[in-house]
């Protein structure tokens, strides 16, 4: 699988929305998750936006994962999935605000104001 990542980023190399290795994506506003078949036989790289805070992003990226999981006959980790997806459903509407206050507060540079909103977050999640 990796000779396929090299010879795609080779033939894309001029395009850095193709090229899965330009530093574009290894930002801190990006996330990069790379799902392997057991066999080794499939793989795929997701690239999410993670600047524009959307629970609904979160909750399709679990759902992947929890299909993933259930694939695999790991129940018990499918049953964590299924329980955080629950939890982020329940709590989209508060998770959307928080959000876009913890955005301000790190705009005006209020950290203490950060920390107690990413402790809710956390602790909503």
């Amino acid at each position: 699988m990796r000779d396929f990542n090299k010879l795609f980023n080779e033939f894309f190399k001029r395009d850095p929305f193709f090229n899965l290795d330009f530093d574009f994506f290894n930002d801190d506003n990006f996330e990069k998750k790379t799902y392997n078949s057991n066999d080794g036989s499939f793989s795929f790289t997701m690239i999410t936006d993670k600047r524009n805070y959307n629970p609904n992003n979160e909750i399709n990226k679990l759902k992947t994962e929890l299909a993933y999981v259930i694939e695999d006959q790991n129940f018990e980790r499918a049953a964590e999935i299924r329980d955080e997806i629950k939890k982020l459903e329940e709590n989209k509407n508060e998770l959307i605000s928080l959000n876009k206050e913890l955005d301000k507060c790190i705009k005006s540079q209020d950290f203490e104001r950060c920390i107690e909103i990413r402790d809710k977050i956390k602790e909503i999640k």
